[in-house]
């Protein structure tokens, strides 16, 4: 089975610290590459796909499982996987079809 996790954009913030000293430091703390949800291919030309919502927390077991019964629905059906997925999620799904028949032979 091929996964590909689907995770929050990365970005950076910079942030100032006082030292015991009076001294203040300056660093940047990276933020985000949060898991948000998973594209997963269960053998060649079967994908199916799970997103959490916002105000929700990435589960990875009920993530897979949502995602692999996708996959069972769907088939090879690659226009209807795509149709239903959300534009946030069509790019790697279509990197996960091409990865599929690639891996799977």
């Amino acid at each position: 089975m091929l996964i590909n996790y689907i995770r929050t954009p990365k970005h950076y913030e910079p942030r100032l610290q006082t030292l015991a000293d009076g001294s203040v430091r300056a660093y940047v703390v990276e933020l985000g590459g949060d898991p948000i949800g998973m594209v997963v291919s269960t053998e060649r030309g079967k994908v199916g796909w799970s997103l959490c919502s916002k105000h929700d927390t990435f589960n990875k077991v009920m993530g897979k499982k949502i995602a692999i019964n996708r996959a069972e629905y769907y088939g090879r059906n690659q226009a209807e996987c795509l149709a239903d997925a959300p534009d946030s999620v069509r790019q790697a799904i279509l990197k996960m079809y091409e990865r599929s028949e690639k891996y799977f032979q």
